[in-house]
This record gives C-alpha cells, structure tokens and sequence, in this order.
C-alpha cells in the first residue's frame, strides 16, 4: 500500500482502456511490488482506476485518458452535476446519467461520453481477467467479437474464445485451468 505522489517510481504494466496517459493525470494503480533481475524493484500493475481528490483532478482524467470526453465541455458540464461522484454514476447510473439534460450539451454528446466510459471500463475489467499470454491485439480481437461483456461472458466459460481465429486450445485453456482456476474435468 505504498503512495507516491510527486515521486518517480518505475511501474510496469498495461493499462488497458484508456485513450492516452500524460503527466499529472490522477490514477491509482493497483498490483504488486516484483524484483526484475535488470531494473531493480518495480510495481507491477494488475490493474488500475480513476482517482481523484478534486473535481480538476476528474476533469483532467476524463478529457485525457477516456474517449468521449475529448471535447473539454463534456467533462465540465458532467463534472459541474456530479461533482466527484461522476465516476460512481458513469459506472452504476449510466441511464440517469443520459436522462439528464446538460446545458450546451446535445445528448449525442453525454451518449458518447457514456459509451466511451463503458468501453474503458470493459477493456480495463477484460485486462485484469486475462494473464500475460494475452497482447494487446488479443485484448482488442477479444473486445471486437464479444464487445462491452466481453468480461463477463469469458468469466462464464472462457472456452468462447476459440471462436475467436488465432487462439490455440492450450492458451485459452491455460487461462481456464490456470488464472480462472477450472479444474481440468470442467466441462
């Protein structure tokens, strides 16, 4: 549980489903402290999520590292509403969230930045279910076939993979047996 905050430390990891990352963007990265034979001590991410102490802090996330909140008055108007609390109802009130009317904002507008949202949130959630067997173009083929609960339907059976051309039967079962812990009789 170690902070840094206006320190260096390396870190290593993806961080699957934001659009961009930049200096003074507030994340909290989670995972664990790893010993490389080359580089010394570093924090290997196994994931991440938003994190802020002041609404700036929530303005710089969305308009940087979302998709759907590149236009700098999406995430104002949203932030002006909900206040720090915009990540919980991005996440868990997605439908108030588009129901509401935002001054100089079209509904197309709070629809994409909902949509983009949720496309974070899946490849981060999708990131975090898959071990280090998986690149980045797996993630993205993953997300192409089976789209925002990509997640939720490999946790169901992981085996829906193989529908997927270039994933062999022993990574994806590796995946089963190994990071989800079926057992090898599973049917």
């Amino acid at each position: 549980d170690s902070v840094f905050t206006d320190k260096a430390a390396t870190v290593k990891g993806l961080l699957p489903g934001l659009v961009q990352l930049r200096a003074k963007v507030p994340l909290r990265l989670l995972g664990k402290w790893v010993n490389h034979k080359k580089h010394g001590r570093q924090f290997k991410v196994e994931t991440w999520e938003p994190w802020a102490k002041a609404v700036e802090d929530v303005e710089v996330f969305l308009q940087h590292c979302v998709g759907g909140f590149t236009d700098a008055i999406v995430s104002k108007r949203l932030t002006e509403r909900y206040g720090l609390e915009i990540y919980d109802a991005l996440t868990n009130k997605p439908t108030e969230v588009l129901a509401q009317s935002f001054e100089g904002l079209a509904p197309e507008s709070v629809q994409g930045a909902v949509e983009g949202w949720q496309r974070m949130l899946s490849a981060r959630d999708l990131s975090s279910l898959l071990n280090e067997n998986f690149t980045p173009s797996d993630h993205q083929s993953i997300l192409a076939k089976f789209g925002l609960d990509a997640s939720s339907i490999i946790r169901t059976d992981p085996y829906r993979l193989m529908e997927i051309r270039g994933f062999s039967f022993s990574k994806v079962d590796a995946l089963a047996t190994v990071t989800m812990g079926l057992s090898v009789n599973d049917p």
